[in-house]
């Protein structure tokens, strides 16, 4: 395998990155949704118990597909290449986000478990841009490369809430 770009290392830490951000970004944007009476997704005679089981499956909904479908982008990237799981997953995953914010306008919930599943599955693709760089790179700095990982998914988990936060304000889309 030829080494890889700057660039598409970069890209590749992107992706993580998105990836990721889709995972947190649940933790912001669910939970005011389902628990306020007058802008729920649900009926406003659900109970709280239930809107917080709801809330608890809507955020694992995500890592769950994700964990099941690792392996299988993974062997998949292995056969067919990984530019193209690459491309298709990430395509996907952008779709899928596209399809939970439309399910969130269209105030179905239904539809927000589907796009939330579906984008799981397509961020399964993890592992395969963990792998794109551990194979690229030669070894004395393969621990370096491997080590920024950690560092844009803790980027993730500390930017995410905050750039969701700001995507849910209703003062910014009148």
């Amino acid at each position: 395998m030829r080494p890889l770009s700057r660039t598409l290392i970069l890209t590749l830490y992107a992706i993580y990155i998105l990836d990721l951000m889709g995972l947190v970004f649940v933790y912001v944007v669910i939970p005011p949704l389902l628990l306020d009476p007058h802008a729920s997704m649900v009926s406003s005679t659900l109970s709280l118990s239930s809107r917080n089981i709801l809330i608890g499956l809507l955020v694992a909904t995500y890592p769950f597909a994700q964990f099941f479908a690792a392996p299988t982008l993974g062997d998949l990237s292995d056969r067919l290449g990984r530019r193209s799981i690459l491309l298709l997953s990430t395509l996907g995953t952008a779709l899928m986000f596209i399809l939970s914010g439309l399910s969130i306008v269209l105030g179905s919930v239904t539809l927000l478990f589907i796009s939330r599943f579906l984008a799981g599955i397509f961020a399964g693709n993890l592992t395969v841009t963990q792998a794109t760089v551990g194979e690229a790179i030669e070894e004395k700095v393969r621990g370096q490369y491997m080590a920024a990982f950690s560092l844009v998914g803790g980027f993730s988990w500390t930017v995410g809430p905050f750039i969701a936060a700001l995507l849910s304000d209703r003062t910014l889309c009148p």
